[in-house]
């Protein structure tokens, strides 16, 4: 009954159980939904242009231009020009900063996808070219929505999260069961992303109960990572604790 080295890693070891194995399941499932997600490559509508249409030089282009792509709209081959910085995170080192920023939207593009299109057979300039190929990736991808409904996405956030590299993108949301939302990047004739139900419990187990994200709207972001600070040190102790008892035990 007194108080001595077994009993406080007994108490200390109830205490931390449940965290530890909240914390260790959800990290596992989120890993593991992660590196499905990386190994599943985004598709990519094909293009086939025949290069004997690429009649039109290539004019100067504007300098805010970062890009220049060639695409399919109409039938047609286009030369699409980015009008801002990229904000394409390759990088794996920076696609992990999702584990330290889950909650945060990182900074991305400064206005909705701005891009040029020009003919490459004659040169003109298409009026309103971001919407007419947006509709046609949506059609292509069998994505029921107008291309007047999908909104621009500037910045990561909870649902379209670090991993998944691209902006600007397109959201075009679905009022289906799973309340699917689709993300298309025009720049590379991409669906970057399509996020379901499942996948926004999957993202919030780990917000929740690996980086206990549900202290920091009780009382901030300093509590919740001292508590962490606190449990980490809990746990160190425990396992110190349980590593002299089995060496005194030998004894």
């Amino acid at each position: 009954r007194r108080w001595n080295l077994r009993r406080a890693h007994r108490l200390g070891g109830i205490t931390v159980a449940v965290a530890v194995l909240a914390w260790a399941v959800s990290g596992f499932v989120q890993g593991w939904d992660n590196a499905e997600r990386e190994r599943a490559d985004s598709p990519q509508r094909p293009l086939r242009v025949a290069s004997v249409k690429l009649t039109a030089p290539l004019a100067a282009l504007p300098q805010s231009a970062s890009r220049v792509v060639l695409v399919s709209l109409g039938g047609e081959a286009v030369w699409r020009w980015s009008l801002q910085p990229p904000q394409s995170t390759t990088e794996r080192g920076l696609a992990m900063r999702e584990h330290q920023h889950h909650s945060k939207p990182a900074e991305g593009a400064g206005a909705a996808s701005a891009a040029q299109y020009v003919s490459a057979q004659t040169g003109r300039e298409i009026a309103n070219g971001e919407q007419l190929h947006l509709a046609e990736l949506l059609a292509h991808f069998g994505v029921p929505v107008a291309a007047s409904q999908s909104t621009p996405v500037l910045k990561f956030s909870e649902d379209y999260g670090f991993l998944f590299k691209r902006l600007p993108v397109w959201r075009a949301a679905l009022d289906d069961a799973q309340h699917s939302a689709f993300y298309l990047d025009t720049a590379s004739e991409r669906l970057a992303a399509r996020i379901t139900d499942d996948d926004r419990t999957r993202d919030a187990l780990f917000a929740y109960a690996h980086k206990w994200e549900w202290i920091t709207p009780l009382a901030g972001k300093d509590v919740r990572d001292g508590a962490g600070a606190v449990f980490t040190l809990l746990l160190i102790s425990v396992a110190i604790g349980g590593t002299l008892l089995r060496r005194r035990a030998r004894r």
